[in-house]
């Protein structure tokens, strides 16, 4: 995401197992690969309190976006788009989330940048249940907009 082409090292250690494992980046299948996932990671935007009683419920994910997710460790995101208006918003089942993905991508994509210079962190937005009108092509659209492979 950040354009650069080196990859940190990761030891990950196994609590199971109490065994340390080295990851190597370029031999490591992903689902192999140890990440924290944000389910419905787009809640992070809701409102919660008296007056958003729904959002208490539907809320998984601390309040901060996208940045707050990932100095919490997080580096892969549930990411559920949904069209609004004619604009690319996201949603947690039947619940929106009235929040621009393009801003959502602009706070991951600043947050690589100022975390990526001397390595690369894998991040990985895994798109689903993209609802509303031509939602995928214009999903599509917005990650080629960002560089977003």
């Amino acid at each position: 995401l950040t354009g650069s082409r080196s990859i940190c090292l990761i030891t990950v250690r196994m609590i199971s197992g109490a065994l340390a494992v080295g990851k190597q980046p370029a031999a490591t299948p992903l689902n192999e690969w140890p990440m924290l996932m944000a389910h419905d990671a787009a809640t992070t935007y809701l409102v919660v309190g008296g007056m958003h009683p729904i959002n208490d419920w539907t809320k998984t994910q601390p309040g901060g976006g996208m940045q707050a997710l990932l100095n919490c460790g997080a580096r892969a995101f549930d990411w559920r788009p949904k069209v609004i208006g004619g604009t690319i918003m996201m949603h947690h089942g039947d619940i929106d989330i009235k929040h621009r993905m393009r801003d959502s991508l602009s706070e991951l994509k600043e947050w690589c940048a100022a975390n990526g210079s001397a390595t690369e962190e894998l991040v990985v937005l895994g798109v689903t249940d993209c609802e509303g009108a031509d939602c995928t092509a214009m999903v599509q659209a917005l990650l080629e907009e960002f560089s977003i492979q």
